[in-house]
């Protein structure tokens, strides 16, 4: 949470290229594509399978700061995209191992720098809402905790750890 107090200043010059009317009204076009990055589908679904990046924005219009590193991240990875391939003007349009070139420059960055403050706080996020979710552990062969039921078996003694 400290990390998100510390965010530097952003000249204009971070803002990334907006064309269309959608996009001026959602900054945040790329988040599912940058958390899919972060949790691909392949036996178990992804992350924006499960919601987590409805769930991130919840949580960023609860908390001003974290809704400012979110617009701030998205901008900064739709820049980095269209740096890379000037034909794309968002993130979530370029090829699978191009994203993960970005990702990997955001995890690198500077300690406060945009990309690494939003690494650090979306893969945090992403993590904690994605495996709780009910989905990822049917994907995990996890049938949820023992509550509300309880242990039933609590009379019982206990087993010997299997070895």
């Amino acid at each position: 949470m400290s990390s998100l107090l510390t965010l530097p200043s952003l000249s204009a010059g971070w803002a990334a290229p907006v064309k269309s009317r959608r996009d001026l009204f959602d900054p945040y076009v790329s988040l599912p594509a940058f958390i899919d990055v972060l949790v691909p589908r392949d036996e178990a679904p992804s992350a924006s399978d499960l919601d987590v990046d409805r769930r991130i924005l919840a949580k960023a219009s609860a908390i001003p700061a974290y809704g400012k590193l979110l617009r701030y991240g998205c901008a900064w990875i739709d820049k980095q995209a269209h740096q890379l391939d000037a034909s794309v003007e968002h993130f979530r349009d370029l090829e699978a191992d191009t994203q993960i070139r970005i990702v990997e420059l955001a995890e690198a960055g500077k300690d406060k720098s945009v990309g690494k403050v939003f690494f650090r706080n979306v893969l945090a996020d992403t993590m904690r809402y994605y495996y709780a979710s009910p989905g990822a552990w049917r994907a995990l062969g996890y049938d949820g905790p023992p509550q509300p039921e309880g242990f039933l078996d609590y009379d019982q003694p206990r087993a010997e750890p299997k070895r």
